[in-house]
């Protein structure tokens, strides 16, 4: 009920600023380079924490069998460095000037893991974007799975 009071107030409160709510965009930068090597130093080197308290995460032991995406914490200044980076890409995309609000880290997605469906917050989060930053080898494709304004769900 919580998930579907969410839904439902974001959808009256916030405008919608792209004609279907999503895109997807390839980006080869430095940025995102440098991103990636965050991501490998940081799971070479142990710097990986569990996101608890996120209602977003299926928590160890909650669910089936499921474990939780491990994050990395990104350097002093590099969250800000990415947000103003690619700022210009998110303007264009919504056709709107922004303000840079946040930039979280590096979530590692393991074997099971799960990030909940979900509203973004209103607040702060009117235009995110994900960037995939790898894969294991060994690995199968996933989908993110997300629903448009008109409620159809688009697997990309």
């Amino acid at each position: 009920y919580n998930g579907w009071l969410s839904a439902v107030t974001s959808a009256f409160v916030v405008p919608a600023f792209t004609d279907r709510g999503w895109e997807i965009r390839r980006v080869n930068d430095d940025v995102l380079d440098g991103l990636r090597k965050e991501l490998k130093d940081g799971l070479k080197e142990g710097r990986t924490r569990l996101e608890l308290g996120n209602e977003i995460i299926v928590e160890e032991g909650k669910g089936k069998s499921q474990l939780p995406p491990l994050f990395i914490d990104l350097p002093e200044g590099k969250g800000e460095e990415v947000l103003e980076h690619y700022r210009g890409l998110h303007e264009d995309f919504s056709g709107q000037k922004l303000v840079g609000a946040k930039c979280y880290g590096l979530r590692v997605y393991r074997n099971d893991s799960r990030l909940l469906m979900h509203t973004d917050k209103p607040d702060t989060h009117i235009i995110a974007s994900i960037l995939h930053l790898g894969h294991s080898e060994d690995s199968e494709s996933w989908p993110i799975v997300i629903e448009d304004y008109e409620g159809n769900v688009n697997e990309v």
